[in-house]
C-alpha cells in the first residue's frame, strides 16, 4: 500500500488534535483527512479509500471503536489506531475485538506517531489535503507526544 492509492483519516473531536495530526503528517509528505465527527467519517467513507484510520474514542457522536467497525465493514484493508486519553483494559479488549491494530494513549509522540504510519502506508512523498482544502501551515515536531503506546495482543 502506498500514498498514492491511500489516505489517513483522522477523526477527533479536539479541532487543536486534527489540526495537529494533520500538519505532523503533512511536514513528513503523508496525505491526511481530518473530520471531527463519527458522521463526517461515514460520509466520507462512502466515496472515498482509507489505508489508515485514526480514530477518538469519545466522539460527540458515537464510539471510536463503534465507528471503526463500520469503516473497516466497508474498507476491510483500513488499518485502524484507536487514541484516547484514558485506555482500560476493556478498551483494549474492545480495540482488538473490532481490529484495531494499536490503542494510542495522547498526547502522541510525534516520532511513534510517524512510526506507525510509516508501516502501514510506506515511505512518504504525497501532499496533504483536508475536508476544507490544502494544508496552511506546518508545526514543529515537537508539538505531538505520544505515551503509553503500545500494540493490542492478540
Amino acid at each position: 500500500m502506498n500514498l498514492t492509492d491511500q489516505k489517513i483519516l483522522v477523526v477527533d473531536d479536539e479541532p487543536a488534535i486534527c489540526s495537529l495530526m494533520r500538519d505532523a503528517l503533512s511536514r513528513f509528505g503523508y496525505e491526511a483527512i481530518v473530520v471531527g465527527s463519527g458522521a463526517e467519517a461515514l460520509a466520507l467513507a462512502s466515496n472515498s479509500s482509507f489505508g489508515l484510520v485514526f480514530v477518538d474514542l469519545n466522539l460527540p457522536d458515537m464510539d471510536g471503536i463503534d465507528l471503526y467497525g463500520a469503516l473497516k465493514a466497508a474498507q476491510p484493508a483500513a488499518v485502524g489506531y484507536l487514541m484516547t486519553g484514558h485506555a482500560s483494559e476493556e478498551e483494549s479488549q474492545r480495540c482488538r475485538q473490532a481490529g484495531m491494530a494499536y490503542c494510542l494513549v495522547k498526547p502522541v509522540r510525534l516520532s511513534v506517531l510517524v512510526d506507525l504510519v510509516k508501516a502501514v502506508v510506506g515511505p512518504s512523498g504525497a501532499s496533504v489535503c483536508s475536508q476544507n482544502g490544502p494544508k496552511a501551515r506546518t508545526i514543529p515536531a515537537p508539538s505531538l507526544w505520544l505515551l503509553a503506546d503500545r500494540p493490542l495482543a492478540s
